[in-house]
């Protein structure tokens, strides 16, 4: 049992990707879980064995020792699972990423990017067992959860929103604000402007 997170990119170009032998392709922060920050890494040529894609999680954010099983799948276009592959992934101060060197064979990826206008999906899912001391299941996580919300906001990390106040501005989470007022959860479920744009400006603080 565990908290479940998930996010998912596109590779657009991919034949051009998978030309560059032996370079890695990392995303920017695809999802995070309390207080971990998750990104994916492809070798679209190999890392070890050329026939095979590599694709790595790393978990760039945390709080002591981590672990987390990982499935990471590959998608056409329109999200549909073309494959898939599963791995455990400790964090601690010695290694922060884990993978599979023959997560997918090139020929599956070069056959979806084919029929997908030259893209290729990735999805990937965490879903964290432990965080922090050694044996600290992921009930005791939850107790931190407020410090883990306070530190994303000061970081802006996967922030949606900026609010202008008083000549400044803020990032946020529509998620969030929406959670604490329903004044902003009918502004982002509504075609609103600032729904739209992202940015909100407040004049009457």
């Amino acid at each position: 049992h565990g908290w479940v997170t998930f996010g998912r990119v596109f590779y657009t170009g991919w034949s051009t990707l998978e030309r560059r032998q032996g370079q890695c392709d990392e995303s920017g922060i695809l999802c995070s879980v309390a207080g971990t920050l998750w990104t994916l890494l492809v070798y679209p040529q190999g890392r070890k064995n050329a026939a095979y894609i590599a694709v790595f999680a790393k978990c760039k954010c945390r709080c002591g020792d981590v672990r987390a099983s990982v499935t990471v799948r590959l998608t056409d276009r329109a999200w549909r699972w073309q494959g898939d592959t599963e791995f455990t992934v400790t964090c601690n101060a010695k290694s922060i990423e884990s993978g599979n060197d023959k997560a997918f064979h090139r020929a599956l990826a070069k056959g979806v990017a084919s029929r997908n206008d030259d893209i290729v999906g990735f999805e990937l899912v965490v879903t964290l067992t432990s965080a922090g001391d050694p044996g600290q299941s992921i009930a005791d996580v939850a107790s931190g959860l407020s410090s883990h919300m306070r530190a994303m906001w000061a970081s802006g990390a996967l922030s949606d929103v900026t609010l202008h106040v008083d000549g400044l501005e803020l990032p946020a989470h529509r998620c969030v604000l929406a959670a604490r007022s329903p004044v902003f959860a009918r502004m982002f479920e509504s075609r609103m402007i600032e729904a739209a744009t992202g940015v909100v400006k407040i004049d009457d603080m």
